[in-house]
């Protein structure tokens, strides 16, 4: 008996070692995205928001789909390329009246689920990390902090005051003071997890992120950027805050842009263009 046992074993081992083995993927990490972001890629699928409509397709080469709209506005969303989680709102910055709500949605199309509503606020910005959606909540004209919203227990509490969440890689994310509108801004770095920030630079006028990178516009002094001539480099970290490297000579100009690898700026009327990347 035994030996016949050794044999069924042995035969079973076999054919286990001819089975086709598939390795295991590292799950993708969640990409933001809003009416100006374009178009958003995460793993195999592509997701944009345009029109107040959410469209995705598989690769690059895909006709788009719609799998999301409202009779609310569709501000922002986030995915990793199976969900895409989308903030909606009917809030007035006005009258400071109004609601915001967030859904879930199957990057393939489907039906929508409702996960929280939030009374009496605007959401501009949602980013998904572990079991936590992180939304940055709007109230009265310029009022805005940092909130995350736990899909485990449901609970619903405030990451830091006075903060936007722009862009975010993992556990970590790219927050202001506030909208990039007239006045250069500081720029941090913040580990979500923690609410732990690290100082980029004080005056920043832009940035994009790439990955695990951010690349930024570092002024040397606080002026109203969008008007006033100034002195500034490009410069670009981590998005963990480490690492943070010129990239660029001083540059001298008003309202710079950053867009793909240049920046463009108004120097004395004329525009000029420098690559940083």
């Amino acid at each position: 008996m035994k030996r016949k046992k050794m044999r069924l074993m042995a035969v079973l081992m076999a054919i286990l070692m001819l089975l086709p083995v598939q390795p295991v993927q590292a799950a993708t990490s969640y990409v933001m995205g809003n009416s100006e972001s374009g178009v958003i890629t995460a793993g195999s699928y592509q997701v944009k928001l345009s029109g107040n409509k959410l469209y995705a397709r598989r690769k690059k080469s895909g006709g788009w789909k719609k799998i999301a709209s409202s009779g609310s506005n569709i501000g922002c969303f986030t995915t990793n390329g199976g969900t895409v989680y989308y903030a909606t709102s009917s809030y007035s910055y006005i009258t400071s009246g109004g609601k915001s709500q967030v859904y879930s949605v199957p990057v393939k199309g489907g039906s929508s689920k409702r996960i929280v509503t939030i009374n009496n606020k605007g959401i501009s910005n949602i980013y998904r990390y572990k079991d936590k959606l992180y939304l940055t909540e709007r109230y009265g004209k310029s009022g805005s902090d940092l909130y995350s919203y736990s899909l485990k227990n449901k609970k619903h509490r405030k990451v830091s005051s006075r903060k936007v969440l722009y862009d975010a890689w993992q556990r970590y994310g790219i927050v202001t003071n506030g909208r990039y509108y007239k006045w250069a801004t500081p720029l941090y770095s913040m580990n979500l997890s923690t609410g732990r920030t690290r100082k980029l630079t004080s005056y920043s006028y832009g940035h994009i992120t790439s990955g695990n990178y951010v690349y930024y516009i570092s002024y040397f002094s606080g002026i109203s950027a969008d008007k006033q001539s100034g002195s500034f480099v490009i410069k670009r970290a981590t998005v963990s805050g480490n690492s943070i490297k010129t990239l660029t000579k001083t540059l001298v100009g008003k309202n710079p842009r950053i867009s793909g690898n240049y920046v463009v700026y108004d120097y004395n009327g004329s525009m000029k263009k420098v690559r940083f990347k």
